[in-house]
């Protein structure tokens, strides 16, 4: 499943805010604003791997640059990948690996660990 930021501003229903568009960039790829630091200057990354969906991948245009996030699961473990312009940071919240938390700056960072 790919999701662009041009397939989540199609209006969808009567509830854009709710529409399953957003719902798979925030909940699934887990890509959210940090209320902290606007302009997405720090972002969380909160992936949500779910039983019955093999991959995701999904990006957001921020003011700062392109915010990516992939993951991939298969047999119990999940691969993610997130990729961050220059000058952003993100607290990244390492899905199946529940409490974990890390902080990530500028690149492309990748990630391997077991799912629930």
């Amino acid at each position: 499943m790919v999701v662009t930021d041009e397939f989540v501003a199609r209006p969808v229903g009567n509830s854009p805010s709710g529409s399953p568009e957003k719902i798979i960039l925030d909940e699934l790829a887990g890509i959210r604003p940090d209320p902290a630091a606007p302009g997405f200057r720090h972002c969380i990354i909160a992936p949500h791997p779910v039983k019955g969906l093999e991959w995701v991948e999904a990006h957001h245009d921020s003011p700062q640059g392109r915010i990516a996030v992939k993951w991939r699961q298969r047999e119990g473990r999940v691969t993610l990948e997130v990729t961050l312009p220059p000058g952003v940071s993100a607290t990244l919240r390492v899905p199946g690996e529940l409490g974990r938390t890390q902080e990530i700056g500028s690149g492309t960072h990748q990630f391997t660990g077991q799912v629930d």
